[in-house]
């Protein structure tokens, strides 16, 4: 069934138009759209959730490094700074010991080797 235009229904709508009347959108056509927007709403909570998700788990992989190279990098002057504090140590307990046997300046370091017997 084919609806036809004529030019009188035209000059009609036209006219009711320009009086300011608004024509009413029948709301029970937008009805069958719910379930569209629903989804899309779902959608849209889906994706800003995982961009949120993606946007923390990249902060905390960089935070991870960050605090992995602090933590070698403490590490290594941690592992420098007890050899300085030992061989500090031995030296200050070889200064006792010469002074004990009087060596004076005449006193060297010699390793010793210690056997199990």
């Amino acid at each position: 069934m084919e609806r036809t235009v004529t030019q009188h229904t035209l000059v009609r709508a036209t006219a009711v138009n320009e009086t300011g009347f608004r024509p009413r959108v029948d709301l029970r056509r937008l009805r069958p759209l719910w379930r569209h927007a629903v989804f899309m709403m779902c959608l849209f909570s889906v994706i800003a959730f995982a961009v949120a998700v993606r946007i923390d788990v990249q902060q905390l992989r960089k935070d991870l490094d960050r605090n992995g190279r602090m933590q070698r990098e403490a590490g290594i002057l941690h592992d420098r700074l007890q050899l300085e504090m030992d061989a500090r140590r031995r030296a200050a307990a070889m200064e006792v010991v010469a002074r004990r046997l009087n060596l004076g300046t005449a006193a060297s370091v010699v390793r010793l080797e210690v056997g199990n017997e």
